[in-house]
């Protein structure tokens, strides 16, 4: 995936995200499919993962809570939703996660400016 230049904090915010996403599926969805999606547009670089587990994200837990922290620190944000369209068929509803970032950020930390 191309994103234009390399960005050492946006990536320290991105690599740990994406570890955290996949645990989760692999852990706790019951997926058979997990699809990981990356795409620069309009200045922010987009990580959605979907999988077609069972849903039923729980927001509260820790490893969300923690990929939301760091996110949103960057100035990023995070939407989780429902997997499916059709969530009354009998398709199981899984889960996607977008995380968006702006293609340069400041990765959460502390930005030192000179007086």
């Amino acid at each position: 995936v191309a994103l234009g230049a390399p960005d050492a904090a946006r990536d320290a915010v991105l690599a740990p995200v994406l570890r955290e996403l996949v645990t989760n599926v692999a852990r706790h969805a019951g997926a058979r499919r997990c699809t990981i999606r990356v795409r620069e547009a309009h200045g922010t670089v987009e990580l959605m993962v979907t999988d077609d587990g069972t849903g039923g994200v729980r927001a509260d837990g820790q490893g969300l809570r923690g990929i939301t922290t760091r996110v949103e620190g960057a100035g990023g944000t995070v939407e989780i939703e429902p997997a499916s369209e059709r969530p009354m068929s009998t398709q199981r509803p899984g889960t996607r996660i977008v995380v968006r970032l702006p293609m340069a950020c400041s990765g959460g930390l502390p930005v030192e400016t000179a007086a």
